[in-house]
């Protein structure tokens, strides 16, 4: 008998291609007992045709796609992206940033073949989802991806399950959730400034596991720029003295004495408030 599938095969430059892999075995399609016989076809121009970034008659590509993921650059994302919303005024789009946690340390322990390989399944699961249908999916390195499509919970829902089933094949996997912050593209809103919110919204995801798709509020704009000023006022903390060392005694109940400290750092301003 025979069997027909469609998947990636990696090449040697560690990029990864669109195949189709067919296997035939059987004594009827002459292939002696114990033996099987694999065709794989390159089908990458054809998928790329399929997904609308070259034409029909011609394997130029019109965008520029990352060798891993399949999926636009930054840059060219903008170009397809407000086009796409140029040519659609009248529906409800949205903007998706999609971060997986902990990645870096997924590299460190299955080895960077695998990332690679998950970037790609990622990748691909953007490109042929139906939320991203008619709409546009772009890498922006790392582990972050960007995606612009009409507003649909359920879809976003079940976007993120489809990574997730993706992440947890590998095993061990449950520190590496996906994060997706969404945030609407309003009216006259330029595309960057969807993205950072929806960024905003993702960092929001991550570190909270019952929470994994966060919606961006206003309030999230307000609190990620009072962070900001923390920080800028800490880096004038640390040139003006005002970090303080302490060593917080630890003691053993059952003596009394004490067996230990706890380092600890204040801030104390100049005006004696403490931080």
């Amino acid at each position: 008998g025979g069997r027909q599938v469609c998947g990636y095969c990696r090449l040697q430059d560690g990029a990864y291609r669109n195949v189709e892999q067919c296997v035939i075995a059987g004594e009827e399609n002459g292939i002696p007992p114990g033996m099987f016989r694999i065709y794989i076809f390159d089908i990458h121009n054809m998928m790329i045709r399929r997904m609308g970034i070259a034409s029909d008659d011609s394997n130029v590509i019109s965008h520029v796609r990352d060798k891993t993921t399949g999926l636009l650059n930054s840059k060219d994302f903008f170009v397809k992206a407000e086009q796409i919303v140029k040519d659609n005024p009248k529906k409800q789009w949205c903007v998706l940033f999609l971060d997986i946690e902990h990645f870096k340390f997924f590299d460190e322990w299955y080895g960077r073949e695998q990332g690679d390989y998950l970037l790609a399944k990622i990748g691909a699961e953007l490109s042929e989802s139906e939320l991203v249908h008619n709409g546009a999916a772009g890498y922006f390195g790392q582990d972050d991806f960007v995606i612009l499509a009409e507003f649909d919970k359920d879809k976003i829902k079940a976007l993120y399950e489809n990574i997730h089933h993706h992440i947890a094949s590998f095993g061990l996997t449950a520190g590496f959730l996906p994060a997706i912050g969404v945030a609407l593209l309003e009216k006259d809103m330029i595309l960057v400034d969807a993205i950072d919110r929806a960024s905003i919204a993702a960092s929001k995801a991550k570190g909270d596991i019952r929470n994994r798709i966060v919606y961006y509020n206003s309030d999230m704009q307000f609190l990620a720029e009072h962070e900001y000023r923390v920080l800028s006022d800490f880096m004038s903390a640390l040139q003006n003295d005002e970090i303080t060392f302490y060593l917080q005694p630890q003691c053993r109940a059952k003596t009394g004495k004490i067996v230990g400290a706890e380092a600890l750092a204040r801030w104390i301003k100049k005006d004696g408030t403490q931080i």
